[in-house]
């Protein structure tokens, strides 16, 4: 009797000292699972924000740095120069709604990803521009502020038979999904178009005048000043008075300075001013000066324009005025030695033109 108590007492010891040998080995396997999760290394970053077009910016870097630091509650902003991940907004008004981008790039310039936003006011888009560069930012930061639960302790069924324990399974942290990445947006830069069309003038020649003319015109990044200069030649005109028959031509350059009032997605309107040089050219004999004697006529000019198009290709519609400082009074001296007038340009100039051009860059 004694020698079989004995026995069934070690067999009851064996079975507890192997049920523990199991559970320390299941809280090992698991502690070391927990333990080889890569920790989220601390990254510094550098945001900057600005708005495509003449618009002023919706959203501001400052504020919206301030936000996502007062959120996590630490400072993560640092100058570009020394930035880990560097993030660049542009923000654009398409109408009545707002739309932005935001992009993600390391230290070597790679894009890291981009997300683009979309809303109907700016208090939307600077909620929602404050929301992607913090998940940018801190993309784990939920996940990693949960605390792992720890595996159920090991318990015995029955006074003798210890049931083997078996490790909680370990749920793999969700990785984010990548984001889409569209091509990034160009940089901002000057932009010059070239082209040609046709304008008319009233006051130049002796009758209402058509043109053809070329034009080069400079805008500038994010402002609203443009520079345009352009050239017309205006087509010959005669002028019969008597036996004297003259046939005038002009040709004529503008230099100007433009600034746009309105500036919607598809229209600018310009207003614009500057200086106009001109000259009456003669093509026959009998005219005061001799044949083929040019006059000249330098003045201010100011005109409003119609800029259609926004991209390579613009159409451009414009009314202006020219005050030339000289009038000029083409004529001749008669074979009685009478001076006779053949016309007389105008004090006021004011001219038409319909051009179309194309970006060179």
């Amino acid at each position: 009797m004694s020698v079989t108590s004995s026995h069934t007492g070690r067999r009851r010891a064996g079975r507890r000292r192997a049920g523990l040998v199991r559970a320390a080995i299941a809280t090992t396997v698991t502690a070391a699972a927990l333990a080889s999760r890569p920790a989220r290394a601390e990254s510094t970053f550098a945001l900057t924000w600005y708005a495509a077009g003449d618009d002023a910016p919706c959203v501001t870097a400052g504020a919206v740095r301030d936000s996502v630091e007062a959120t996590l509650g630490r400072p993560l902003f640092t100058d570009r120069t020394r930035a880990d991940i560097v993030l660049d907004g542009e923000e654009q008004r398409d109408g009545t709604r707002y739309r932005a981008r935001v992009t993600q790039r390391d230290r070597a310039g790679t894009e890291l990803g981009s997300r683009e936003l979309e809303a109907e006011t700016c208090a939307s888009l600077r909620r929602m521009t404050v929301v992607v560069v913090t998940l940018f930012v801190e993309p784990a930061a939920p996940r990693e502020r949960e605390s792992p639960s720890a595996p159920p302790p090991p318990r015995e069924i029955g006074p003798s038979r210890p049931a083997a324990t078996v490790p909680a399974p370990l749920t793999p942290p969700r990785e984010r999904a990548p984001l889409a990445q569209p091509p990034s947006a160009p940089a901002r830069r000057p932009r010059l178009h070239l082209g040609v069309g046709g304008g008319a003038a009233v006051g130049l020649l002796p009758r209402p005048s058509a043109s053809v003319r070329a034009v080069a015109r400079l805008s500038l990044a994010r402002s609203r000043l443009s520079f345009d200069w352009s050239f017309g030649y205006s087509m010959p005109q005669t002028v019969a008075d008597g036996f004297v028959r003259a046939s005038f031509s002009a040709v004529d350059q503008q230099l100007r300075a433009c600034f746009a009032g309105a500036h919607l997605p598809q229209l600018r309107v310009d207003a614009c001013g500057g200086g106009l040089f001109a000259a009456i050219v003669p093509s026959t004999r009998g005219i005061a000066g001799g044949e083929g004697s040019a006059r000249a006529l330098l003045g201010p000019t100011t005109a409003l324009a119609l800029r259609v198009g926004k991209g390579p290709a613009e159409l451009h519609i414009e009314l202006g005025l020219a005050a030339p400082w000289r009038r000029r009074t083409p004529h001749y001296v008669t074979a009685a030695g009478e001076i006779r007038t053949l016309y007389r340009t105008s004090p006021i100039v004011g001219v038409a033109s319909v051009t179309g051009s194309f970006a060179l860059f």
